[in-house]
């Protein structure tokens, strides 16, 4: 997702996700979650529960769903902190029907929940 106020540092931040590499990407995910987090979002992201139980993997698209990770941790962690952003992924909430968003991102298949996910942890640091 690209954010269209590029003057802002958060926009500047979400943004700047994009021309990474998806190794990049989850170094990155690892230096500001750590390893554990970062495992569990690259396990809910590549499988879904119907692919847990048939054995298959998930989607070629899933390096997608870790790209927004990083933008959602890099917007909060400008406001709040690195800290904060793993309290963020691993919390109940509202946005996403009270779950956490690392459950939301495991069910998550399209772009467009790709992007409200981005979209509510920009908004939590607006």
């Amino acid at each position: 997702m690209k954010l269209e106020a590029v003057e802002s540092p958060v926009a500047r931040a979400v943004n700047g996700v994009l021309s990474l590499s998806d190794q990049e990407v989850a170094a990155e995910l690892i230096e500001r979650l750590g390893e554990r987090l970062t495992g569990l979002l690259e396990i809910t992201a590549t499988t879904t529960r119907a692919d847990k139980r048939s054995g298959r993997a998930g989607d070629a698209e899933r390096p997608q769903a870790l790209r927004a990770a990083l933008q959602a941790t890099r917007a909060l962690a400008i406001r709040y902190g690195n800290e904060a952003a793993r309290g963020w992924f691993m919390s109940t909430n509202p946005d996403f029907d009270m779950t956490s968003p690392v459950l939301f991102l495991r069910d998550t298949r399209t772009p467009e929940r790709l992007k409200r996910l981005v979209t509510c942890a920009v908004q939590e640091v607006s």
